[in-house]
This record gives structure tokens, sequence and C-alpha cells, in this order.
């Protein structure tokens, strides 16, 4: 599940308030000779928001793989630009807000809205249980340093491109499409991304299911899921849907 700070939850719920304020003085408007007239429009607004758009469907098309990867292989150079500062410099927090005027330029040619993390596990054996428990006695023994040390991070890649967003109707959440970068050469096994290894819960194996295409949603994907397609030994196409 990907965490999202302030700036991401008012890029995702900004439109669906938008329209519930639009909808609550128009409803205010016509129903101004009729008592509790605000409390009556607010009930319909968030009727006509939640219930009746969901059902309806979204207006929006999610771009395709075929575009995500034009994308990708158009502006690899400035993203991995991007990622490698993001990974080396501790000030820099993943929206870019206090780069230099060339990195700000760079996110821009490549529609980067903001990168961000999962897994800071990637070492270099991270399907082994033994390499699992030497890293955390690392990490507790600050022999290694998360904060000022990425390099184990992997890293997710959004976009402010038209399409990589969009309402999905079946949960009333928002489908949207990432780039995904992993250190490490990742195993697929059955048709699944399998994540590294627990040494709390090592029985636990954390996994993403493999699809051929993700034009559109799957029907099995729940809220706060995803699913990847493999582009190469280190980069994924992502899709998920919002907790």
């Amino acid at each position: 599940m990907i965490s999202f700070d302030l700036d991401q939850l008012l890029i995702l719920m900004g439109p669906h308030l938008l329209r519930l304020i639009v909808m609550f003085f128009i409803f205010s408007f016509l129903l101004k000779k009729i008592k509790h007239n605000k409390k009556i429009a607010f009930i319909g607004a968030l009727i006509v928001n939640f219930i009746i758009i969901p059902a309806t469907g979204s207006h929006q098309q999610l771009i395709t793989d075929e575009q995500m990867l034009t994308h990708f292989k158009e502006h690899r150079f400035e993203m991995e630009t991007l990622m490698h500062d993001y990974l080396t410099n501790p000030e820099e927090w993943g929206s870019f807000k206090n780069a230099s005027p060339e990195l700000k330029a760079l996110q821009k040619k490549a529609s980067v809205d903001r990168m961000a993390y999962k897994y800071n596990a990637w070492h270099e054996n991270p399907y082994s249980l033994e390499a699992a428990i030497q890293y955390r006695q690392d990490v507790n023994a600050r022999i290694i340093d998360t904060v000022h040390d990425r390099s184990r991070q992997d890293v997710y890649v959004s976009l402010t491109v038209k399409g990589a967003r969009v309402f999905y109707k079946r949960w009333a959440k928002t489908a949207y499409k990432e780039f995904l970068y992993i250190p490490q050469l990742a195993k697929v096994e059955n048709g699944k991304l399998l994540y590294p290894i627990s040494d709390i819960h090592p029985e636990r194996i954390g996994f993403e299911v493999i699809s051929e295409s993700l034009d559109q949603v799957p029907d099995w994907l729940l809220p706060g899921d995803c699913t990847m397609k493999r582009i190469d030994d280190h980069w994924f196409l992502s899709l998920c849907l919002t907790s």
C-alpha cells in the first residue's frame, strides 16, 4: 500500500470536493424557496457526487500501457536523473520543491509529479532470511543509515500526464498508473512479483500479481492493491487503486 502525503491527497480528492461544492450551490439556488434548503441541498450534493456519478462511471480514460511505455522510453534519462537526486540527497523527499532549476526543468519535461518508496529492504540478497536478519541488525546498530542512504529503496515515479489517475466507478476510488524501480533483480515467480523476505514474518512473502495488460483495471483488484507489468530487469509498470 502506498502512503500519500497532504499534497497527493489534495490531488486525489480535489476534483471530488470541488464538484461537491458546485453541486451544493446549484441545489441551494434551485431550492431557495424551500425550508431547510441548505440541508437538503447538501444531502442532494452528497447523493449525486458519491452515489449517482460513481454508478454511471468515469468520463476519463485510463492511459494505455503503450502510451506509458512510450513516455518511459522518451524520458527515461530525465526520470533516472531525478531518481538519483531523490536517492542520494537527504534533503529531497520526492516532490522536488527545493530542487535546482535544472532538476525542475527535467521534472517538467518528463511530467514527473513526485517520487516515493514502499520497501527500503532491497539489500544485496533480498530473498535470504539470514541476510534479512543481518540487515535489520545493521540498521539497528546504525551501520546502515536508511535516512541518508536510500540505495536499498524501491522508487515509485508518478506522472502528471492525462489518464495516469482516473476515477474508477466499481469501488468509487482512484485508479493510477506509475513506474516502479527496484534496485535489485526482483524475483517473478508463478505470475507474482515477490517482495523482500522479512526476518520478523519470514513465512509471509509480500507480492504483487503480474498482469499481461494494465489497460483496464482488473475486476479482482481491490482498493489499496496493485498489479504490475515488467519493463526490464529493474523497472515495472504499476496499476493501483487508492485505499
